[in-house]
Protein backbone atom coordinates (compact mmCIF):
# COMPACT_ATOMS: atom_id res chain seq x y z
CA UNK A 1 0.00 0.00 0.00
CA UNK A 2 2.88 2.34 0.84
CA UNK A 3 4.43 1.76 -2.63
CA UNK A 4 1.12 2.62 -4.32
CA UNK A 5 0.84 5.84 -2.30
CA UNK A 6 4.41 6.84 -3.21
CA UNK A 7 3.81 6.03 -6.90
CA UNK A 8 0.58 8.04 -6.89
CA UNK A 9 2.33 10.97 -5.21
CA UNK A 10 5.14 10.87 -7.79
CA UNK A 11 2.61 10.83 -10.64
CA UNK A 12 0.79 13.85 -9.18
CA UNK A 13 4.08 15.73 -8.70
CA UNK A 14 5.19 14.92 -12.26
CA UNK A 15 1.83 16.02 -13.65
CA UNK A 16 1.99 19.31 -11.70
CA UNK A 17 5.56 19.95 -12.86
CA UNK A 18 4.70 19.33 -16.50
CA UNK A 19 1.59 21.51 -16.34
CA UNK A 20 3.58 24.32 -14.75
CA UNK A 21 6.32 24.21 -17.41
CA UNK A 22 3.91 25.83 -19.85
CA UNK A 23 3.61 28.75 -17.46
CA UNK A 24 7.33 28.96 -16.65
CA UNK A 25 6.58 28.36 -12.98
CA UNK A 26 8.99 25.50 -12.20
CA UNK A 27 12.29 26.81 -10.83
CA UNK A 28 12.18 29.93 -12.99
CA UNK A 29 12.07 28.05 -16.28
CA UNK A 30 10.55 29.86 -19.23
CA UNK A 31 7.94 28.17 -21.38
CA UNK A 32 9.07 27.08 -24.83
CA UNK A 33 8.68 29.92 -27.31
CA UNK A 34 6.51 29.51 -30.35
CA UNK A 35 8.23 30.11 -33.66
CA UNK A 36 7.80 33.72 -34.76
CA UNK A 37 5.33 34.38 -37.54
CA UNK A 38 7.62 35.00 -40.51
CA UNK A 39 5.27 36.88 -42.86
CA UNK A 40 4.93 40.62 -42.15
CA UNK A 41 2.30 42.91 -43.67
CA UNK A 42 3.14 46.58 -43.07
CA UNK A 43 0.51 49.19 -43.91
CA UNK A 44 1.21 52.93 -43.89
CA UNK A 45 -1.86 55.17 -43.95
CA UNK A 46 -1.84 58.77 -45.07
CA UNK A 47 -5.09 60.26 -43.83
CA UNK A 48 -6.77 63.26 -45.41
CA UNK A 49 -5.71 66.57 -43.85
CA UNK A 50 -9.25 67.33 -42.65
CA UNK A 51 -9.62 64.02 -40.76
CA UNK A 52 -10.68 64.88 -37.18
CA UNK A 53 -8.19 63.76 -34.49
CA UNK A 54 -11.00 61.80 -32.80
CA UNK A 55 -11.44 59.76 -36.00
CA UNK A 56 -7.72 58.89 -35.97
CA UNK A 57 -8.05 57.65 -32.38
CA UNK A 58 -11.15 55.67 -33.33
CA UNK A 59 -9.33 54.05 -36.27
CA UNK A 60 -6.44 52.96 -34.05
CA UNK A 61 -8.77 51.64 -31.34
CA UNK A 62 -10.90 49.76 -33.89
CA UNK A 63 -7.81 48.16 -35.44
CA UNK A 64 -6.64 46.95 -32.03
CA UNK A 65 -10.13 45.77 -31.11
CA UNK A 66 -10.96 43.88 -34.31
CA UNK A 67 -7.95 42.88 -36.41
CA UNK A 68 -6.28 40.77 -33.73
CA UNK A 69 -9.40 38.61 -33.58
CA UNK A 70 -8.97 37.46 -37.16
CA UNK A 71 -7.77 33.84 -36.89
CA UNK A 72 -4.75 34.12 -39.20
CA UNK A 73 -3.31 37.22 -37.47
CA UNK A 74 -0.40 36.20 -35.21
CA UNK A 75 0.77 39.68 -34.16
CA UNK A 76 -0.51 43.24 -34.46
CA UNK A 77 0.94 46.70 -33.87
CA UNK A 78 -1.01 49.85 -34.70
CA UNK A 79 -0.32 53.48 -33.92
CA UNK A 80 0.35 57.04 -34.98
CA UNK A 81 3.70 58.03 -36.45
CA UNK A 82 6.34 58.31 -33.73
CA UNK A 83 7.37 61.86 -32.90
CA UNK A 84 11.00 60.79 -32.45
CA UNK A 85 12.57 58.73 -35.22
CA UNK A 86 15.86 56.92 -35.55
CA UNK A 87 16.90 58.41 -38.87
CA UNK A 88 16.80 61.85 -40.44
CA UNK A 89 15.41 60.33 -43.65
CA UNK A 90 12.45 58.62 -41.91
CA UNK A 91 9.08 59.48 -43.43
CA UNK A 92 7.33 62.00 -41.19
CA UNK A 93 4.23 62.58 -43.31
CA UNK A 94 2.14 59.48 -42.67
CA UNK A 95 -0.65 59.31 -40.11
CA UNK A 96 -1.00 55.70 -38.91
CA UNK A 97 1.10 52.57 -39.30
CA UNK A 98 0.07 48.94 -38.91
CA UNK A 99 2.21 45.82 -38.81
CA UNK A 100 0.48 42.46 -38.90
CA UNK A 101 2.23 39.11 -38.65
CA UNK A 102 1.11 35.89 -40.30
CA UNK A 103 2.46 32.36 -40.51
CA UNK A 104 2.60 32.58 -44.31
CA UNK A 105 1.14 34.15 -47.42
CA UNK A 106 -2.02 32.07 -47.09
CA UNK A 107 -2.64 33.69 -43.69
CA UNK A 108 -2.35 37.13 -45.28
CA UNK A 109 -4.79 36.16 -48.06
CA UNK A 110 -7.30 34.88 -45.47
CA UNK A 111 -6.97 38.18 -43.58
CA UNK A 112 -7.55 40.25 -46.71
CA UNK A 113 -10.90 38.62 -47.46
CA UNK A 114 -12.02 38.33 -43.83
CA UNK A 115 -15.34 40.15 -43.26
CA UNK A 116 -14.00 41.95 -40.17
CA UNK A 117 -11.09 43.39 -42.15
CA UNK A 118 -13.34 44.32 -45.08
CA UNK A 119 -15.78 46.15 -42.78
CA UNK A 120 -12.94 48.11 -41.18
CA UNK A 121 -11.61 49.12 -44.60
CA UNK A 122 -15.05 50.28 -45.74
CA UNK A 123 -15.57 52.28 -42.55
CA UNK A 124 -12.31 54.24 -42.76
CA UNK A 125 -11.65 54.43 -46.52
CA UNK A 126 -13.39 57.84 -46.79
CA UNK A 127 -10.67 59.30 -44.53
CA UNK A 128 -7.70 57.75 -46.33
CA UNK A 129 -5.75 59.72 -48.91
CA UNK A 130 -3.08 57.11 -49.65
CA UNK A 131 -2.07 53.61 -48.56
CA UNK A 132 1.40 52.12 -48.90
CA UNK A 133 1.89 48.41 -48.22
CA UNK A 134 5.13 46.50 -47.65
CA UNK A 135 5.01 42.71 -47.35
CA UNK A 136 8.12 40.77 -46.47
CA UNK A 137 9.18 37.44 -45.08
CA UNK A 138 11.58 37.14 -42.18
CA UNK A 139 14.62 35.28 -43.52
CA UNK A 140 15.22 32.92 -40.60
CA UNK A 141 18.22 30.64 -40.64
Amino acid sequence: MKKIRIAATLIVIAWLAISQLDRGAVQGQQPPKAAPAPYAHSVILYLKKDTPPAKVEELIADCHKTLGKIPSVRGLWVGRRAEKTSASFADKDFSVGLVLLFDNYDGLKAYEVDATHQKLVQTYMPFIEKIVVYDFENQMK
